[in-house]
């Protein structure tokens, strides 16, 4: 998918290893990502995902967001993302990407449940959340390096 002209046009493709060490995160994502062990940020690259970037065909490209969806022993899938500073145009792409990843987590790959952490600080994270069908778990919030995070989770129909 591909929205934009020139050097502002941003596409969403296959994510690769090395987009997580080209995105210049947001504070909030900047700190969750420092706090995974090595281990654990290993689980998140083998995932399904994409990679939002801008830029002009044939030109050097900026990444701007990670995300992707991992499974789980339990038939959960836990879905991730790891982002610039986006606009309402980058988290409209963000968001469209992520849908088609609950869609395969769900649908294709028959999971029970897709969950996905927000930051309570960050308003838009719920309401982010909201708009891709997921609802608060009944689980109280919870804190994990220096924030606190509210569960949400979208079931299959």
């Amino acid at each position: 998918m591909r929205r934009g002209v020139g050097d502002r046009q941003m596409r969403l493709r296959p994510f690769r290893y090395a987009d997580l060490d080209a995105v210049t995160p947001r504070d909030d994502f900047a700190r969750e990502m420092a706090a995974l062990s090595p281990y654990r940020r290993l689980r998140l690259v083998n995932s399904f995902a994409f990679t939002l970037e801008r830029g002009a065909d044939l030109a050097p490209r900026t990444i701007l967001a990670c995300g992707g969806v991992r499974g789980r022993r339990d038939g959960t899938w836990s879905m991730w993302c790891y982002a610039a500073d986006l606009d309402a145009r980058g988290w409209s792409m963000v968001s469209h990407g992520a849908e088609g990843l609950c869609r395969l987590a769900l649908d294709t790959l028959e999971g029970r449940a897709v969950e996905m952490m927000c930051d309570t600080a960050h308003e838009g994270a719920a309401a982010f959340a909201r708009r891709l069908g997921f609802r608060a778990d009944a689980e109280p919030p919870f804190e994990r390096a220096g924030a606190v995070y509210q569960v949400y989770v979208r079931e299959r129909r």
